[in-house]
């Protein structure tokens, strides 16, 4: 289920930002600086798209439980490691 999950927070992210931004995320996520932090948060409140992803696909799952956590940081970490592109 998180790729199905990744992939739609991709796609969601990929309708309010163009190509140019993706790069500048990318580039700026692979500095010191942002070791344990993501640039996306400084274009779009990432964390409203993957939310609206993973409750496409599980819409019963609760916020505030462990496995909504578990998976949220899971499919975040995989969408940044993948340099927000879809998985195959």
């Amino acid at each position: 289920m998180n790729k199905k999950i990744v992939n739609k927070f991709i796609d969601l992210i990929r309708e309010d930002l163009p190509q140019t931004i993706i790069n500048i995320i990318n580039a700026k996520n692979k500095t010191q600086s942002y070791y344990m932090l993501c640039a996306s948060h400084e274009y779009i409140d990432t964390n409203m798209y993957l939310l609206e992803a993973i409750r496409t696909y599980d819409p019963t799952i609760k916020i505030e439980s462990k496995q909504f956590e578990q998976r949220f940081n899971e499919c975040f970490e995989i969408a940044r490691n993948n340099q927000f592109n879809k998985v195959k």
